[in-house]
């Protein structure tokens, strides 16, 4: 799994994080801005099919860097599944998924070294202590990762344990690892499946001012969230999936709308509008 995670081929330019910085210096890339013609990802009528199960249907949209995006919606609706496709650990029944100009799957490796990933798995070895494991990844990315495993460690609150293994660490703290692992590198994708979960306040916090900083570099961050009530205060663009359709695309009164309420009104429509 970690190889798959890491490919292979063409690498992105990384970034550095400085002593001083909140998250990092970017170096050799433009940052990114709301004019952008080029979007981070396109997707056009993507539909995911397990078995004869549709996961995700006719999905299209485009998503540009310098933005938190929030995807919303039922267990079961397509988040998860999205977010391996846009990480190139699914290959896709139909439909196109384009990443940083890459073609997926065709080019998924060249596509991994822009991308920082984790999900509901943890992607560590749990044999390795939290210092081993963040300076495999950081010997893997680079001379940039390297200079980031102390900074991240000690963003984490994880310093102190680094030299535990990650089998004697909490269920929270192995997440907050696998969190610092996929931001190593400065990716200008990261897509995070429930990171908040697992976690206290204080450590949820810290995750959160993490992608507001990756946003602010011009990173775009998915994050798919059933903490509705936060959306609001967080994420720039909320997408909202059911029975694998994008049902809501919203960026514009983000902050002015009450997602708890707006999911459960849209869902309840949905399903009403399908048994009618």
């Amino acid at each position: 799994m970690i190889r798959q995670i890491l490919g292979k081929g063409r690498r992105a330019p990384l970034s550095v994080a400085s002593e001083n910085d909140g998250l990092q210096e970017d170096v050799g890339r433009t940052q990114p801005s709301a004019t952008d013609a080029l979007p981070l990802i396109r997707l056009q009528q993507l539909t995911k099919r397990f078995g004869w199960i549709p996961a995700l249907q006719d999905v299209s949209c485009e998503l540009h860097g310098g933005q938190i995006v929030a995807i919303l919606g039922a267990n079961g609706s397509g988040k998860s599944t999205l977010l391996k496709l846009c990480a190139g650990l699914l290959r896709p029944s139909e439909g196109n998924i384009q990443v940083a100009g890459w073609q997926l799957p065709k080019e998924a490796a060249q596509v991994r070294a822009h991308i920082g990933y984790a999900g509901h798995e943890i992607f560590l070895d749990e044999s390795f202590t939290i210092q081993e494991n963040l300076s495999f990844f950081a010997h893997c990315y680079g001379s940039a990762g390297k200079l980031r495993v102390d900074h991240s460690l000690g963003r984490l609150g994880l310093a102190k344990f680094a030299e535990l293994a990650v089998r004697q660490l909490s269920r929270g703290r192995q997440q907050l690892v696998d969190i610092a692992r996929a931001t190593l590198h400065g990716p200008e994708l990261l897509l995070l499946d429930e990171p908040l979960n697992h976690l206290d306040v204080v450590a949820e916090d810290v995750v959160v001012q993490m992608m507001k900083d990756a946003r602010d570099s011009g990173s775009l961050i998915l994050w798919v969230t059933h903490e509705s009530s936060r959306v609001a205060a967080i994420a720039d663009r909320v997408l909202l999936l059911h029975a694998g359709r994008l049902v809501v695309d919203e960026a514009g009164q983000v902050a002015e709308t009450d997602w708890p309420a707006t999911l459960k009104a849209t869902l309840c429509q949905e399903m009403m509008n399908r048994s009618a």
